[in-house]
């Protein structure tokens, strides 16, 4: 469902939607998602990817549910960290995620990840919310 909005690279998420449509494609991912849950149990990188999802929708209740299972690890995934991030920049918390990114650029592989890249334009232009 979401292939098409797919960030280049591998783990890199889905870019935000940018009309009703892509705001459709995410929430039929969502719900595909929640069907599958059962079926699939606590894999940490899918319930990361749900987490990162219902935060593109505003449902932030879901997104942090999904993020308390993906990080009961000892070591949460790359996607996990980042599904927190997408979290706190809807939730208006700008200088956590500044913060957040001034600390992973500091990696050099950091450098061209674009997941990273669009996270830094959210902080100047945050994105919205289905309507």
């Amino acid at each position: 469902e979401l292939a098409p909005l797919a960030r280049p690279g591998s783990h890199n998420g889905f870019r935000w939607p940018r009309d009703a449509g892509e705001f459709s494609r995410y929430a039929r991912a969502a719900r595909e998602l929640e069907l599958a849950a059962p079926g699939v149990g606590e894999v940490p990188v899918v319930a990361s990817l749900r987490a990162a999802i219902e935060a593109t929708l505003c449902r932030f209740d879901a997104a942090e549910a999904s993020l308390e299972l993906a990080t009961r690890e000892l070591e949460p995934a790359r996607e996990a960290l980042l599904a927190r991030q997408e979290i706190a920049l809807r939730r208006g918390e700008r200088e956590g995620v500044r913060a957040f990114l001034q600390a992973a650029r500091a990696v050099p592989e950091a450098a061209a990840d674009p997941w990273l890249a669009e996270l830094e334009r959210g902080l100047d232009a945050p994105p919205s919310c289905p309507r």
